[in-house]
């Protein structure tokens, strides 16, 4: 029984974020797809807190340099701050 790591924005899908679900009508090559990609990354419209509550209620731990503390913030600032700091989020697969 391996981990399971968790996958870019399967928080924004499984709570049904609006912005995701435009994301995801476009291919990468699309302009409309950076259109709103910018538009996700910009105005995420969730917080750490609501990520953090996901994370632990879907099995989610932070593995990793977490002795730092990331207090407020969006759930995608959180998201991009956990990836340069090295931490993973993994649950028991």
């Amino acid at each position: 029984m391996g981990e399971e790591h968790y996958k870019s924005r399967e928080f924004c899908r499984d709570i049904g974020c609006e912005v995701q679900q435009e994301l995801d009508k476009y291919e990468k090559e699309n302009p409309m797809y950076e259109v709103r990609k910018t538009e996700c990354v910009g105005n995420c419209r969730y917080t750490r807190e609501d990520f953090m509550i996901w994370l632990n209620s879907n099995g989610y731990t932070l593995k990793g340099k977490t002795d730092e503390i990331f207090a407020s913030g969006t759930a995608h600032q959180f998201h991009e701050w956990l990836q340069k700091h090295g931490v993973e989020i993994a649950k028991k697969g």
